[in-house]
């Protein structure tokens, strides 16, 4: 009753308005007609324009929240696979029924269904390369259950390697197809092997094969190889390494003779400081590392005068032993990553040529102060 009241007084003073203005010549009939028209064509203009504004914010916004559906419940199924995956695997092996233990899980039919899960949301050539990856990864699992011959660190880091690859390729499908934020290649690059091996090193949980024979041999040749590319690039001259005063250029030759022998082991890297003064790391028969000042290349020509010039030079406060591979230096520098290894040398170098220029310094120092 309000409504048609409302309308019927808009309708009476819309016709007072029109009459009044006629009649005080306000405004001409053809003009009230002409701004009549002209106001109606506006306002059927502005209301279709107004449609389809609308509409098209509409679709986009129906667009909108069925994309971030969809991506929301891809993030999620893709999240419950790989969940899935190590629930499956961890026990070191997917469990299938057997006639004799009927009543155990059958992982395997859930992996299945897992997997097409992944395919209802990925490409066919996506779902392809996960099936691949998880493939790859149960036949890495069976070596690792069965045994093999490949070292359980080498296992472990071919594991980490599929499954590393899995969620790379997940991710890239998640956020790399959602071009709306600034994404680059690199964030959808797996962890690489080295760095995963570096990081397993690193929790000495693989302490046994650095402890073996090969593993002491390739890390003092990779200790004698770092040592000597670090002194010729820090004092610019030739290194000459050395196994039983015999001039050897293998660093691995020298690695595996000097830890064979149980007797008479030495081993040097020396290097020409001077005319005067021969730099010489030497590997005695008990493991440690000493340095040494010769007047030639011979360990029987020792200069005394030097040796009690740096006497303050105390290589074992840092050094390696490689015979007593229960000491701590060396499951220390073992267990670096290659970086970790060629970093750690080039402090000890750095920090044993420093004490040298020191002691070089007073002594230059004292000269000029007694003259």
């Amino acid at each position: 009753m309000k409504n048609r009241t409302g309308i019927i007084l808009i309708i009476v003073f819309a016709v007072v308005f029109l009459v009044t203005s006629v009649l005080f010549k306000v405004f001409g009939i053809s003009g009230i007609l002409a701004q009549f028209t002209g106001t109606l064509l506006g306002t059927i203009i502005t209301a279709i324009v107004t449609v389809l504004l609308l509409g098209v914010q509409t679709n986009k916004e129906i667009s909108h929240d069925r994309d971030v559906g969809v991506f929301e419940k891809k993030q999620e199924v893709y999240h419950k696979f790989i969940e899935a995956l190590e629930s499956i695997t961890q026990d070191g092996k997917v469990n299938i029924p057997s006639e004799d233990n009927s009543d155990k899980t059958d992982e395997l039919q859930h992996l299945i269904y897992q997997l097409g899960f992944v395919q209802m949301h990925a490409s066919k050539g996506l779902a392809e390369e996960i099936t691949r990856c998880v493939g790859d990864l149960l036949s890495t699992l069976s070596l690792m259950q069965n045994g093999s011959g490949q070292k359980r660190n080498e296992l472990y880091s071919q594991l980490a390697e599929y499954v590393f690859k899995i969620v790379s390729l997940l991710k890239d499908d998640l956020y790399n197809s959602q071009k709306k934020s600034k994404v680059t290649d690199d964030m959808f690059k797996p962890v690489s092997k080295s760095e995963f091996n570096s990081a397993i090193r690193a929790t000495g949980a693989f302490d046994d094969e650095l402890l073996s024979e090969n593993g002491r041999v390739d890390t003092l040749t990779n200790f004698l190889e770092n040592l000597t590319i670090c002194l010729h690039e820090t004092t610019k001259k030739q290194v000459s390494q050395c196994y039983r005063l015999e001039d050897k250029n293998d660093s691995n030759w020298i690695a595996r003779n000097y830890l064979a022998f149980k007797t008479d082991r030495w081993a040097q890297i020396k290097v020409s400081l001077s005319e005067d003064m021969t730099l010489a790391f030497v590997f005695d028969p008990n493991g440690w590392i000493n340095v040494k000042f010769c007047t030639d290349f011979s360990l029987k020509r020792e200069n005394v005068e030097f040796e009690k010039r740096y006497n303050a030079l105390s290589p074992k406060d840092q050094a390696i032993n490689f015979i007593e591979i229960s000491d701590n230096g060396y499951k220390s520098f073992a267990r670096l990553s290659d970086d970790g290894k060629r970093l750690f040398v080039q402090n000890y170098v750095s920090n044993i040529l420093a004490k040298i220029e020191t002691v070089t310094k007073q002594e230059e120092n004292s000269e000029n102060a007694g003259m």
